[in-house]
């Protein structure tokens, strides 16, 4: 929880407490007229491992919530590791870490900053994506400001970035995540992405040697990956030295477009080696199905939101949506899963639905969402669509700035969504063609 020293209101009226974390205000979604806090204490909160928080209150009066009072002193705190892994580097690109760039491309060397949106190809695919992954600021390969898909693309060689040393000594092994955009317009090896681990060597032409971690665009692997992605990569059996950087290399020698954008990077120290081994605790590889675990063990994200970090876990009974439990301190009677949130839609509560004409203006708010492309009268589908969770944890997301790639402060609501909760799609009467599509921004 986080605590504070109520103050009075000169006037002696009522009053109630918004609070900042990382500039992010802490709201409750949509739950009638009533905003902020009684205070002095708002919590429990769920916060991130190994992450550090700035946090501030302003009182306000009830009555007239545009009576202010100026912000509290800015207070800060570290949260502890998870005993397990240690953080030796982590960047998500609002501030300059210093990353070193280089290469002899003659365009599109790596810059920091927000991409501008762009399109190529017919039909339209993206080719530099419309914001970072995380944050404000990320990694990406020349900006567009024209939006022209072959100005600031990588050309004629390559470019390079690589992060400040950290240390991995006295570490069992190590892990590197991060989300990373790839896309490519043309087939072949002339153009890709390569993540590598370099650990010093002096005996190496340049001081490293270089461990490959992935590498996008060779000739076996084709299909371009023109969508943010999380990744994490795993360092088992190679060297655990102080000194160590990641390399990230975009290359393109032929006629095509290439880009590729970085974000939300960590790199962790691991005590134990468990997660290099084929078992309980080992890393696994969800598309592997059934084969990705031995021993009836699942292959399961970590954490409540799948960011690319899978493990192989017990299974674990989930709850029986047609007959749920009857305390929810009673243990599940459910399908045997994942120890994590699972969230289903139940079709029962779909309908009925509402047809509605709408005028659409540049500043309502169904176009500003996204849930409709134009101006002008338009016919929108409006339905209520209850999300049960049958799962065998809680969906605790934690406070906003845990995860400020996933929410957006939405001017028309005046609150924060959780960004592309659900899609929708409205089919025809064969169920085969796309009439239209929807979303839902929780």
């Amino acid at each position: 929880s986080l605590c504070w020293n109520p103050v009075e209101d000169p006037d002696g009226d009522p009053l109630r407490y918004r609070v900042f974390i990382d500039d992010i205000e802490l709201t409750e979604g949509e739950k009638g007229d009533v905003v902020g806090y009684d205070g002095p204490c708002v919590g429990p909160l769920l916060f991130a491992h190994e992450r550090s928080y700035s946090w501030r209150v302003r009182a306000f009066e009830i009555a007239d919530p545009a009576v202010e009072s100026p912000d509290s002193e800015t207070w800060t705190f570290t949260t502890a590791g998870d005993g397990l892994s240690t953080t030796v580097f982590f960047d998500r690109f609002d501030e300059d870490l210093g990353w070193t760039i280089s290469g002899d491309a003659s365009e599109g060397a790596w810059t920091r900053g927000d991409p501008v949106p762009t399109k190529d190809g017919d039909p339209a695919r993206t080719a530099q994506p419309g914001r970072c992954f995380g944050g404000f600021s990320c990694l990406f390969t020349g900006q567009n400001p024209d939006a022209l898909a072959d100005q600031g693309d990588v050309d004629g060689g390559t470019t390079i970035a690589t992060s400040p040393a950290f240390d991995l000594s006295g570490a069992a092994t190590a892990t590197v995540e991060l989300s990373r955009f790839f896309f490519k317009s043309a087939l072949g090896p002339e153009s890709g992405l390569r993540v590598e681990l370099l650990t010093p060597n002096p005996n190496a032409a340049d001081g490293y040697d270089a461990h490959l971690l992935e590498a996008l665009g060779a000739a076996t692997d084709e299909q371009a990956l023109d969508a943010w992605e999380p990744r994490e990569y795993r360092a088992c059996g190679l060297p655990m030295m102080a000194g160590s950087r990641l390399r990230l290399s975009a290359h393109d020698q032929g006629a095509g477009i290439l880009e590729a954008a970085i974000d939300t990077v960590a790199v962790r120290a691991h005590a134990a080696a468990t997660l290099c081994e084929v078992g309980l605790g080992g890393a696994c590889d969800p598309n592997l199905g059934a084969a990705a675990c031995p021993d009836g063990l699942l292959c399961c994200p970590q954490g409540t939101l799948a960011a690319g970090v899978d493990r192989c876990t017990q299974p674990v009974p989930g709850l029986d949506f047609e007959n749920p439990p009857a305390s929810p301190d009673d243990p599940g009677n459910g399908p045997l899963g994942c120890d994590a949130p699972d969230l289903i839609v139940d079709p029962k509560f779909i309908e009925p639905f509402t047809l509605a004409d709408i005028f659409v203006t540049d500043a309502t708010c169904e176009l500003l969402e996204g849930c409709v492309g134009a101006t002008g009268w338009r016919r929108v589908l409006l339905f209520t669509t209850p999300i049960p969770n049958i799962g065998s944890r809680d969906l605790a997301l934690g406070v906003p700035a845990n995860n400020p790639d996933i929410y957006h402060y939405s001017d028309c609501h005046a609150h924060y969504h959780f960004d592309e909760f659900a899609r929708y799609e409205l089919l025809d009467d064969q169920g085969q063609q796309v009439l239209a599509s929807g979303h839902k921004q929780a």
